[in-house]
């Protein structure tokens, strides 16, 4: 079996050949009227659109979403992101093969995330720590929430990427707590952590990210919080389970955007920060990774181009190490016969 390449990496006009899970296949047709094939391709280093324009209708007959096929063919860019333009395809037995080992999947081992999901619900206080140990231990959901992706599209859509995301927003999260005081930070955390939980029931790889029935009839955030209620150890203050179940109803922020209530707590308000500030830098970053040029092409769910940067940005300097604040000197009353010091305009010396 070839080995996994970086796909956003390959230069336009390289030739590939290479064994690659089919994520999404679909026969369409062009204004003119002719046969071609889309598909969504993948293996662990990536995903990338493929067409077939040639024998579409043939080939669409020999293999489905979730096969593993060799593909041949060459990389081209449309509208800013590169497809392989495919001239040679043979479906591949797959009864041998992990299918894991072709799944585009976070960049970080799964045991080491783990490690840090663990880390992090230990730092918490009770009883948060024995209501995320209760969800997190579980022996059917723990397993589907580390191997979940976050979304069908758009951002962290890969194999691991629930895990991926749930953290980035808790050390977000932690950020905060550690600028802003009177922000609760077990509670926060804790948010953090539980936000996106009914996505585990919500997705699933089959091959490619896509919904489960209770994902289209119930949707994540009412998952989440039946997963919340399910878990509350004995005798779990009632109304910190109301204001933990508010986080999950409110992280998406808005009425339009899925929540079913809007933040009114500031642990809630700041949640939604985090949550959406990972989930949009994670895909522009994915975007412009898989664009050739200055440019990526028109976003439509930023209703925008974006640009990569200038190739004359210097490189980030180091942060200087913090210099101890300067004190100011203590004042001693005047000695006899010496002039006091002028008042200042609010009285100060």
């Amino acid at each position: 079996m070839a080995e996994p390449r970086q796909l956003a990496g390959l230069a336009d006009n390289e030739f590939v050949e290479a064994e690659l899970l089919v994520l999404e296949k679909s026969l369409q047709t062009t204004k003119a009227g002719a046969a071609y094939l889309a598909l969504a391709l993948g293996d662990a280093g990536g995903r990338i659109s493929g067409r077939v324009w040639d024998r579409a209708e043939e080939l669409d007959a020999l293999f489905d979403s979730g096969d593993i096929v060799r593909v041949k063919g060459r990389i081209n860019s449309y509208r800013g992101q590169k497809q392989i333009v495919v001239n040679g395809l043979e479906p591949l037995p797959k009864e041998d093969l992990d299918l894991s080992l072709f799944m585009p999947a976070a960049q970080r081992p799964e045991a080491e995330m783990t490690a840090q999901l663990d880390s992090l619900v230990e730092s918490l206080g009770e009883p948060l720590r024995t209501l995320c140990r209760n969800i997190f231990d579980d022996p059917e959901l723990g397993p589907l929430f580390r191997k979940a992706p976050a979304a069908k599209s758009v951002h962290h859509d890969y194999l691991g990427g629930l895990l991926e995301h749930t953290l980035s927003v808790a050390e977000l999260t932690l950020l905060l707590a550690g600028k802003y005081s009177y922000l609760h930070r077990d509670l926060l955390l804790t948010g953090a952590l539980l936000h996106d939980v009914g996505k585990a029931l919500e997705l699933t790889l089959n091959p490619g990210p896509d919904y489960t029935n209770a994902g289209r009839l119930v949707g994540h955030v009412v998952l989440g919080v039946n997963v919340l209620r399910d878990h509350l150890p004995s005798g779990f203050p009632r109304t910190l389970a109301d204001e933990i179940t508010h986080l999950v109803l409110s992280h998406h922020g808005v009425l339009e955007f899925g929540s079913p209530k809007t933040p009114q707590t500031l642990e809630a308000l700041a949640l939604n920060f985090c949550d959406d500030i990972d989930a949009k830098l994670t895909s522009t970053r994915a975007l412009l990774d898989e664009t050739e040029g200055e440019w990526s092409g028109y976003n439509r769910l930023f209703e925008r181009f974006f640009y990569k940067g200038s190739p004359d940005r210097p490189a980030p300097a180091k942060p200087a190490d913090p210099q101890p604040a300067k004190t100011k000197p203590k004042k001693t009353a005047p000695e006899a016969g010496e002039k006091a010091d002028t008042p200042g305009l609010f009285g100060e010396g």
